[in-house]
């Protein structure tokens, strides 16, 4: 899926795929202080019956496949797909019904037949979306150009998203060297036991003793430290994935800055802690 399915992504949509247009600033503005304040759904249903409910769900069903870019055989299976959703749906709920059909739609980029379709008509809705958001008057949604940006939701979560690799990564390496820290502990204690021996052996324990204790708090604390960095770093994931599913690009950008930071700090906790096991 190119887009995620948030309020104005899915009403650009039903725009596009209902009436072939593109809503301007001020439109969309309009439409989404509707969605707010009674859903996403009944605004859908009320516009569809009062636009198309005098049409029977094939002439609905050619408007919605044609208008979504599909040709040859696959506009006439969608058709069939729409109409039979269609038929099955009340009168009063074909707006909502729409927009679950549009949603899966969005989904089948990878679809063996319908994947090349649904790229071609989410790419519309990417840029038709940017347009609502910089022009104020409504368009043909096959006019709007191609070369239109990548939506800043769009780019915000692109970015965070792979931030969020990286952050796996590095707790992925976190988690081994953390490993190996502890299965040095035996040694380590198997250590002190041998130098708490031979320090007694040579007559001058405290200073043997004393090493080999700072070693063993050295490293426990290098574990402490790595242990709280990955908690850190899964918290940001946990903050980001929640600013990300409500399209707040700015606190997804402070996401992004914290994460980098707190990346950082696990890679160096996690460097301490092979250091401290290999010491």
């Amino acid at each position: 899926m190119i887009n995620i399915s948030i309020n104005q992504v899915e009403v650009t949509r039903f725009v596009g795929a209902l009436y072939g247009q593109v809503l301007g600033s001020g439109s969309m503005s309009s439409v989404l202080a509707s969605v707010n304040s009674v859903g996403l759904n009944a605004v859908a249903d009320q516009v569809f019956s009062a636009d198309f409910g005098g049409m029977t769900d094939a002439q609905v069903a050619q408007i919605v496949a044609t208008n979504v870019g599909l040709t040859g055989t696959a506009l006439t299976n969608g058709e069939a797909y729409i109409q039979a959703v269609l038929g099955g749906t009340p009168a009063g709920a074909k707006g909502a019904a729409i927009i679950t059909i549009l949603n899966g739609f969005a989904g089948m980029t990878s679809d063996a037949t319908y994947g090349s379709f649904a790229t071609s008509w989410e790419n519309q809705v990417s840029n038709a979306v940017n347009y609502s958001q910089t022009t104020t008057s409504n368009a043909t949604i096959g006019n709007i150009s191609t070369t239109i940006a990548t939506p800043a939701y769009v780019t915000a979560w692109n970015t965070a998203h792979a931030a969020a690799v990286s952050a796996e990564a590095a707790a992925a390496n976190a988690v081994t060297a953390e490993t190996a820290a502890v299965n040095a502990i035996p040694t380590e204690q198997a250590t002190l036991v041998a130098d708490q021996a031979a320090a007694a052996k040579a007559g001058n324990p405290a200073t043997l003793l004393a090493a080999s204790n700072a070693a063993a708090v050295t490293a426990a604390a290098a574990v402490n430290a790595n242990t709280a960095a990955q908690q850190a770093v899964t918290a940001d994931q946990a903050k980001w994935a929640a600013d990300v599913a409500a399209g707040n690009a700015t606190a997804v950008s402070i996401d992004n800055g914290q994460l980098s930071i707190d990346q950082s700090k696990a890679a160096t906790a996690a460097t301490n802690v092979t250091t401290t096991a290999a010491a």
